[in-house]
């Protein structure tokens, strides 16, 4: 399936890297503050990195609430609580369900 034919491919797509960017956030701090000392002599590298992963979770966080439903066209995620929603909160249709 394409992503022109699957409603929810945006969604998917904005939820992975949302979950990748706070779980890389960790490892690519650490990886790179050794890194930045090794080289450097200075941490400030291990900042910058870290920080890059947060802007990139929280990108992909907001992009993922102001998703429109592919049934009813209006914000999945009107009323909070994405991505843990299970259905449209304007017309009720299921995450992943049939259009």
């Amino acid at each position: 399936m394409e992503a022109g034919e699957d409603p929810w491919f945006q969604f998917r797509r904005c939820k992975r890297g949302m979950v990748t960017g706070f779980v890389m956030w960790f490892p690519v701090t650490i990886l790179s503050s050794f890194a930045s000392l090794f080289l450097l002599g200075t941490d400030l590298l291990a900042g910058a990195c870290g920080g890059a992963t947060v802007v990139y979770a929280t990108w992909h966080m907001f992009r993922l609430s102001q998703l429109r439903c592919p049934r009813c066209g209006e914000r999945f995620f009107d009323r909070g609580g994405a991505p843990f929603l299970q259905r449209c909160t304007h017309c009720g249709v299921r995450k992943y369900g049939d259009i």
